[in-house]
């Protein structure tokens, strides 16, 4: 899966160069913002669940758990993007949305502002965050239950 991952963002690289570059091309300031947003968010949130694994408040499986599902998400949604430029069949919303919920969300968000996928359907956005706000209440209550 990985190397298939790097593959497919090499191929990416070099068919949309702009998306693996930030877009140096001049950008409206809500671009800038909520690309900038796709990449702070999901970094404050991994520097945090570090801290407490290294304080010992989290297992150290819980930081890999959520960077493997970071992955697959930011995979998935590289597919599907691909997918929608070739016309081929794309992979369904809910598929998405579930995996950003079980914690692939940092990879979802970063991958929606990088790659500008899902990025303008209000619907799927909101859903998104409500994936994001209910996995981290998730952690937060099975953290304090442990």
């Amino acid at each position: 899966l990985f190397s298939w991952f790097i593959t497919s963002a090499i191929e990416l690289s070099r068919k949309w160069p702009c998306h693996f570059k930030l877009c140096i091309s001049p950008l409206k300031k809500e671009d800038i913002l909520r690309r900038v947003i796709g990449i702070i968010i999901p970094a404050v949130f991994f520097a945090l669940i570090g801290l407490f694994t290294v304080n010992g408040k989290l297992a150290y499986y819980v930081p890999v758990f959520y960077l493997g599902l970071s992955l697959i998400a930011f995979g998935l949604y590289v597919w599907d993007k691909r997918a929608a430029q070739e016309g081929r069949r794309r992979i369904p919303e809910r598929n998405l949305h579930l995996v950003a919920l079980l914690g692939g969300w940092p990879g979802a968000l970063c991958a929606q502002q990088q790659l500008r996928h899902k990025s303008q359907k209000m619907s799927f956005r909101i859903v998104l965050w409500v994936s994001v706000m209910t996995n981290c209440g998730l952690l937060i209550l099975l953290h304090k239950a442990i």
